[in-house]
């Protein structure tokens, strides 16, 4: 696989590839890179343990979206499993182990900064002192491959 930086390339993308985004999460990119450090390279069994076991705020949105990405990239292979309608009836047809297993990896797993909101608090003698929320954009980029 090339890569160009640190994100695959759209034209690389076919069925063995799933990918998924979230935009405009409210936790700083500063408190998300770490996690995602700790996932990027694993499978994806792995990394969902890792993930509903981390005591991190930022976990659980980055779990949905390892999910997210797994899911696609099961679905953009249509003979590969039979239909699945939501996310709750994919994973327990996932734990019945009702189709095709893949051995799946964490390809590309990265955070990149979002916009700022910018809010003032009152303070002391009439003065307002300025806070920063920040956001961050999380995309997972997943592989499958069969056994």
């Amino acid at each position: 696989m090339v890569y160009l930086g640190n994100k695959v390339p759209e034209k690389l993308f076919s069925r063995r590839y799933g990918k998924a985004q979230l935009r405009r999460l409210p936790i700083s990119v500063t408190k998300v890179r770490p996690i995602l450090d700790q996932i990027r390279g694993l499978d994806y069994e792995s990394a969902v343990h890792l993930l509903s076991r981390l005591p991190y705020r930022a976990s659980k949105p980055i779990l949905k979206v390892v999910k997210s990405a797994y899911f696609n990239a099961l679905h953009s292979d249509p003979g590969s499993h039979p239909q699945f309608f939501s996310m709750q009836y994919q994973e327990k047809q996932y734990q019945k182990k009702s189709f095709v297993q893949h051995k799946t990896k964490i390809i590309e797993a990265y955070a990149d900064k979002g916009y700022t909101l910018k809010r003032f608090r009152p303070r002391a003698q009439g003065r307002g002192f300025p806070i920063q929320k920040p956001t961050c954009h999380i995309k997972i980029v997943v592989e499958k491959s069969y056994y």
